[in-house]
């Protein structure tokens, strides 16, 4: 979490959504509320829930940022802006990578 702490940008796996923490602890992974948590924990600046669950990739995967917003206001999913932050240069101090955090 300490790597985490004050980050612009949190990006955080989020396999699973919300109600599915036994499945998601189980197979070594965070659901999206999860994600939101260590978010609002860390005092991050913005959530980027990524390693989404091809199962979401349909009309679920706006729910699962919908549920996190409600813990974390400013989150958003690695598919809808990857071309968007691409092309933006972040400071490499303050972006974290967290595929597998374990809530």
């Amino acid at each position: 979490m300490r790597l985490a702490v004050n980050a612009d940008v949190l990006v955080h796996e989020s396999t699973y959504g919300k109600g599915d923490e036994k499945i998601a602890r189980n197979h070594g992974h965070s659901t999206n509320m999860q994600a939101a948590q260590v978010a609002t924990e860390a005092g991050a600046k913005r959530l980027l829930l990524n390693h989404i669950s091809a199962r979401f990739l349909s009309k679920d995967i706006s729910q699962l940022k919908k549920d996190a917003a409600t813990i974390f206001l400013k989150t958003s999913m690695w598919l809808k802006t990857w071309k968007k932050w691409k092309s933006r240069r972040l400071r490499k101090d303050k972006y974290v990578y967290n595929s597998h955090y374990r809530c």
